[in-house]
């Protein structure tokens, strides 16, 4: 028998979170860029960021397609 473990975060985790994600798009999107060294930096953040979303992509339509037998 096999047991799933579930991670749950807290509210004030996720409001940091959120808190710190607007601010990493507000800086991103300044009309005069920013400086290279953070650049680099964000772009690995985004590129992450969309690796995860990605992720969570191709599980979500995984699940979907098991439930509904496609």
């Amino acid at each position: 028998m096999t047991f799933v473990v579930q991670i749950f975060f807290s509210e004030d985790t996720i409001r940091r979170a959120q808190e710190n994600f607007e601010l990493l798009l507000s800086v991103a999107r300044q009309p005069q860029g920013v400086h290279p060294k953070l650049g680099r930096i964000l772009k690995r953040t985004f590129d992450e960021v969309t690796r995860v979303g990605e992720y969570i992509q191709r599980e979500k339509r995984r699940r979907t397609s098991k439930s509904t037998g496609l």
